[in-house]
């Protein structure tokens, strides 16, 4: 997680993420590239990441 402060007026940074391509991207896809991300975390599925 990154934490990012913008001063008033200003305008937030622009990010490289390709909005499109994600939105294009399956599920499948999706859960393929975040496990194949060795900074990424795995997160509880089901009742547990509710709590």
């Amino acid at each position: 997680m990154t934490r990012l402060t913008v001063k008033p007026g200003e305008a937030p940074p622009h990010g490289e993420t390709d909005w499109a391509r994600v939105q294009a991207m399956t599920d499948a896809e999706v859960l393929a590239a975040a496990g194949a991300d060795p900074e990424g975390v795995v997160l509880p599925a089901g009742p547990e990441l509710r709590r």
